[in-house]
């Protein structure tokens, strides 16, 4: 479900406090608290506006606009329950209005209960076939379905209604980027940041889609671009330097793969992505050292103990290896492939210290040969 609050310009402060004055002279004016719960929740104050919706309702308890104002707050502040309880109130009072299904439709997309989604975006088209939301909306649960035709054509039909939204050219280019047609990807997003001259997201989309397409000219212009508008957005430099190191260019991917984590510490995915460059590059020791982080950061997770175990296998060092490779089969005991290398590093590791065992043996006879040999 969208948000309704977003992006509304006009003076808050001033038109709050009349609002407040309104309703201070008259305790019962419906329109007063309708403007002032629709403020608040521009701006995010989602629990005041909630409790704003409810005394209008206490005012007029058959305002079925007051109740899908207040089942889309209650969603949008994460108590769906509620929020489906008022919106379904508002449908027996007032079958006929659209934005009820809208709405509920958003709820239940949201649940994964797409099937419920899709009857009610269906009679929110029935009611008012020309709302562009309810278009946008299928498309969204047909692309989660993975029926991608069916995302393309009501993605689609959201931009024939209205044609200036760039949030409907980046679902189209979102779909058309999961099925690979890169080239219609590019395009919609192209369409979306024209709109829109900061939006950075649109122009990473459109160079990861250049890269994956290995046009990494245009691919590096577009990176160039997004950094300008957002320095400070570490996903850019991640994507970046994923790009260039797909290009071949490993000393400027480990740059920005750095660049990104002094804007982000804390990501452990960007750790393990520096880490595996460095490490297939033979420069284990760092690598080992960006891995160690990643586990400082999130012990549980599997992929950095098991990269960390291949990467002190490959130096060598088989008994720490196997520590690691012990702890990541712990975190997933049924992964074959975790438990393969896990056993492979013991059986190597075993067989290493009985040849060391065997060697050790053969040194100590030999020795004791020689003293022997010395004392007759």
């Amino acid at each position: 479900m969208n948000n309704p609050y977003e992006n509304q310009d006009f003076d808050s402060e001033k038109t709050t406090k009349d609002c407040q004055k309104r309703i201070q002279e008259n305790p019962n004016a419906p329109e007063s608290y309708f403007m002032l719960g629709n403020i608040l929740a521009i701006q995010k104050k989602y629990e005041e506006s909630i409790e704003i919706f409810k005394k209008l309702l206490e005012v007029q308890p058959e305002n079925t606009d007051a109740m899908i104002a207040l089942g889309s707050i209650l969603f949008l502040n994460g108590k769906t329950e509620e929020a489906e309880k008022y919106l379904l109130k508002a449908g027996e009072i007032d079958p006929e209005n659209h934005l009820i299904y809208l709405n509920l439709a958003g709820i239940y997309s949201e649940k994964h209960n797409y099937t419920s989604a899709i009857i009610n975006y269906k009679k929110a088209m029935e009611l008012n076939p020309q709302n562009p939301e309810i278009y946008s909306g299928l498309g969204i649960v047909f692309q989660e379905m993975k029926k991608y035709d069916d995302a393309i054509d009501n993605y689609k039909k959201s931009i024939k209604i209205n044609p200036n939204n760039a949030e409907y050219h980046i679902n189209l280019a979102s779909v058309y980027q999961e099925i690979s047609e890169l080239e219609n990807s590019i395009k919609e997003y192209l369409v979306a940041s024209s709109m829109d001259k900061n939006d950075y997201k649109s122009l990473v989309c459109i160079a990861n889609a250049y890269s994956e397409l290995r046009n990494f000219e245009e691919a590096f212009g577009f990176y160039e671009k997004a950094i300008s508008i957002a320095p400070d957005y570490y996903k850019i430099f991640l994507c970046y330097g994923i790009s260039k190191s797909e290009s071949g260019n490993t000393a400027e991917a480990v740059h920005y793969y750095k660049e990104a984590i002094i804007l982000n510490p804390d990501d452990v995915k960007t750790y393990i992505i520096l880490a595996n460059t460095l490490a297939e590059e033979s420069q284990y020791d760092e690598a080992i050292k960006y891995y160690e982080k990643a586990i400082e950061i999130d012990n549980t997770n599997t992929i950095a103990h098991l990269a960390l175990g291949n990467t002190l296998t490959l130096k060598g060092d088989l008994e720490k290896a196997i520590n690691y490779y012990r702890i990541a089969s712990k975190l997933e005991p049924d992964n074959q492939e975790i438990n393969l290398l896990y056993a492979e590093a013991i059986e190597e590791y075993t067989t290493k210290a009985i040849k060391q065992i065997d060697t050790d043996k053969g040194e100590a006879k030999k020795l004791l040969l020689e003293t022997q040999e010395e004392e007759e």
